[in-house]
């Protein structure tokens, strides 16, 4: 039987609708800060995290930093595509 978690989305102090897209500096903080927390969800060994990014999310501008940033995880591009004047691109950790 296959199954998904979903998770709620982190958020950054701010009110009104830009909660809603604001990952706070480089769009970042609000990724680091989930990052923290993965390990604990995830399925040891089996589990897997899907994450789109847009470039800007990229310090960088590879999956590099991204990747570092959790630790025990390979990282790979998926899919990546624009949308307007973004660059996204879905990520997929597995444990490693």
């Amino acid at each position: 039987m296959r199954h998904a978690d979903l998770l709620y989305p982190f958020q950054v102090g701010s009110s009104g609708i830009e909660a809603s897209w604001a990952g706070g500096i480089d769009g970042r903080e609000v990724i680091d800060r989930f990052f923290k927390v993965v390990p604990t969800l995830l399925t040891p060994k089996t589990g897997r995290l899907y994450l789109v990014v847009i470039d800007q999310n990229l310090k960088s501008g590879t999956t590099e930093d991204i990747t570092a940033a959790l630790p025990g995880y390979r990282c790979e591009v998926v899919k990546a595509r624009r949308a307007g004047p973004e660059r996204l691109k879905i990520l997929r950790y597995t444990a490693v």
